[in-house]
């Protein structure tokens, strides 16, 4: 297993790490802790050394929303939707108001071809071409970006 431990100044984790959880498995850069300021910065390139901030000020970078109730409309606040209730029905925001990715899991492992977790795209829009997409599968997710004229899966 892993050491989720070596945060610590100058050490190469290994892969990218974020609050003890690794995202990626590759190497991406080194860790280090300014004095001057005490924020976490990951250097990328290590010849030059040029460093770029990974913290936010202690601050979580995103929260998730439990959906509790169907319909539900995504606020252009979400960034990760645990889904509780099935069936359910998931309103998009228009492409115009979407700045970053959507995450939408089942977590209660109820959704099924018979009790969906339905998206629904705002009207006249799509997602992969398509105005609707389900979740059909027990604790099955899918995360879209908007493209500036659709949401896309990835």
């Amino acid at each position: 297993m892993a050491d989720t431990t070596r945060l610590i100044d100058g050490n190469d984790l290994g892969g990218l790490w974020i609050r003890g959880t690794l995202l990626t498995a590759r190497p991406v850069g080194t860790l280090v802790q300014s004095t001057a300021d005490n924020e976490i910065y990951m250097s990328t390139n290590a010849v030059v050394a040029t460093y770029t901030q990974i913290t936010n000020s202690g601050s979580p970078a995103v929260s998730a929303t439990i959906v509790a109730a169907s319909p539900y409309t995504v606020l252009a606040s979400d960034s990760i939707l645990l889904v509780d209730v099935s069936p359910c029905t998931i309103n998009l925001l228009a492409i115009a108001g979407a700045n970053k990715e959507l995450a939408i899991k089942d977590r209660t492992g109820s959704a099924s071809g018979g009790t969906p977790l339905t998206i629904n795209a705002a009207g006249g829009e799509t997602i992969d071409g398509e105005a609707t997409q389900q979740i059909v599968v027990g604790y099955g997710s899918v995360t879209l970006v908007p493209n500036g004229t659709e949401w896309s899966i990835i």
